[in-house]
């Protein structure tokens, strides 16, 4: 199989995110899942709800911010913008790695997450809440890293190092199946990080799987 130079990068730092991640995730349950009527049809589901911020966003956000302090010189501010699991992810990655994060949400934004992004990230955050929707926190996120110094902006999904954390599922995924053949994965897609990740996963090792994402109606 023959990859191009894009792809043998992402391959290396998927690699790199498998020795990494687990400083901060968990390896999630493969379980199986009943489905009445559907007999004789093995349903699997990857339970990322059991992750610390009950979401698989972290991955990604803990390599991001990992791969950009190794990359980056005096680094000491990350910058995000975030309605909601990427925002924790990012706060709770920001706090163990001992780095700033300034984190930008739509006003819109639940209490609940507000104080779940407060919860992890604890005095390594600060919350800026400005538009009422991701694009206008996003424009001014890129807005406040420009006047920064030293700082790096994380993408909740369009960065390769977002991409790699994320695919670390996939991984999981093959190595729970014990060598069964997985004839299909279905997997949500919002902004894309997530499909990406664990497409050029199951790329990379030959899979014959299909990857089929999913999105919501109206989305």
């Amino acid at each position: 199989m023959s990859l191009s130079a894009l792809e043998i990068d992402l391959k290396g730092h998927i690699d790199r995110a498998v020795a990494s991640v687990y400083d901060v995730a968990e390896k999630t349950p493969f379980e199986r899942f009943i489905t009445p009527g559907m007999e004789g049809v093995d349903v699997w589901v990857k339970r990322e709800d059991l992750q610390v911020i009950n979401a698989y966003k972290l991955r990604g956000a803990y390599y991001a911010i990992k791969a950009a302090i190794s990359e980056k010189q005096n680094l000491d501010t990350i910058v995000t913008a975030s309605a909601g699991n990427h925002a924790q992810g990012v706060a709770l990655a920001a706090r163990t790695l001992g780095i700033r994060a300034d984190i930008f949400m739509p006003v819109t934004t639940p209490q609940v997450k507000q104080n779940a992004v407060r919860l992890h990230g604890q005095d390594n955050v600060d919350i800026h809440l400005v538009g009422d929707n991701f694009d206008a926190a996003s424009k001014a996120a890129m807005d406040f890293l420009d006047a920064a110094r030293h700082a790096s902006y994380i993408h909740p999904f369009d960065n390769i190092h977002t991409i790699a954390g994320q695919a670390t599922i996939a991984d999981e995924i093959v190595k729970s199946s014990d060598g069964a053949e997985l004839d299909y994965l279905f997997v949500p897609i919002g902004g894309g990080g997530l499909a990406a990740g664990i497409a050029s996963y199951m790329k990379f090792i030959d899979a014959k799987t299909k990857v089929i994402g999913v999105e919501g109606v109206d989305q």
